[in-house]
């Protein structure tokens, strides 16, 4: 079962499924669903970092089995909802090191042989990717050494029009509030890294809260929210494309959230993920 997955001409890389806030699969409301390759991917990422239930290809819990089949804005074709996963928010992974790096059960070395796969089968079919991009179910920043060692790595310039990629994240922009995570957006940059998606949800430090739940080490008394601003405006001052992103609840005053990315230096539009509150809004 590959780790990867694509969404339109986009290759996406999933590195874990922990996260120090609530999932941003889960701030889209219960009634998110994702195309069935997807669910699949990420619930493989689940089986190998935890241990905890089957892919759907291999095991028990079929693709079949999993609720919610129905529209949404990802693809066209069937649906499945991601299922809930019983674990507590961590506000950090030991993955300073080679030999940590080497006990995940994820290496940056099997991630690069899933690229590679994916490669291959996209040159077989005659197709092109234009970007790559570090998102799954959890917090890819919690890897923060991996996802370096991952997107530093040769990638193969047939695959994406003989032309260097475009390499985004997307994060909830606590990155600097893990600990390990010194110089984190200058490391994403000589990296390789172009963009960044930061989600920034809400101008409102309390709702942010009250939204995303974040876990951050003893010893730090900035707010969440004020870090992800924090995290943004140094983003920008570093010349990475930002894009923000926040879920279009009915509680979330849409001036407000604009008015602040714009005083952070974003320049484009928040970007408005819709919210399904319950399986029968979607597709509505």
């Amino acid at each position: 079962m590959p780790l990867t997955y694509a969404l339109g001409r986009s290759l996406y890389v999933p590195l874990t499924c922990r996260c120090n806030t609530v999932t941003l699969p889960q701030t889209r409301g219960p009634g998110f669903v994702l195309p069935r390759d997807v669910v699949a991917s990420l619930l493989e990422v689940r089986r190998l970092e935890l241990g905890v239930g089957e892919t759907p290809a291999t095991g028990s819990t079929r693709l079949g089995d999993l609720g919610g089949i129905g529209g949404s804005e990802n693809s066209n074709g069937a649906k499945a909802s991601l299922p809930p996963l019983d674990v507590s928010t961590i506000y950090s992974l030991d993955d300073s090191d080679t030999d940590t790096r080497r006990d995940h059960p994820i290496t940056d070395r099997i991630i690069c042989s899933d690229i590679e796969t994916r490669f291959k089968e996209a040159k077989r079919i005659g197709m092109q990717y234009d970007s790559l991009v570090i998102a799954g179910e959890g917090e890819p920043t919690l890897r923060l050494s991996t996802l370096l060692s991952v997107v530093s790595r040769p990638i193969q310039s047939s695959c994406f029009g003989y032309t260097k990629p475009a390499i985004r994240v997307v994060t909830n922009g606590l990155c600097d509030a893990i600990p390990g995570n010194d110089d984190c957006l200058v490391k994403l940059k000589e990296a390789g890294v172009t963009g960044l998606s930061v989600a920034l949800m809400t101008a409102s430090p309390s709702q942010y809260a009250e939204l995303m739940r974040p876990c951050l080490p003893p010893g730090i008394s900035e707010p969440a929210h004020g870090i992800v601003c924090n995290f943004v405006r140094e983003a920008v001052s570093l010349g990475l494309n930002v894009e923000i992103t926040a879920v279009d609840r009915s509680d979330i005053d849409k001036k407000s959230a604009g008015d602040l990315a714009l005083s952070l230096g974003v320049s484009e539009p928040i970007r408005w993920r819709p919210y399904y509150p319950s399986i029968s809004s979607v597709g509505s």
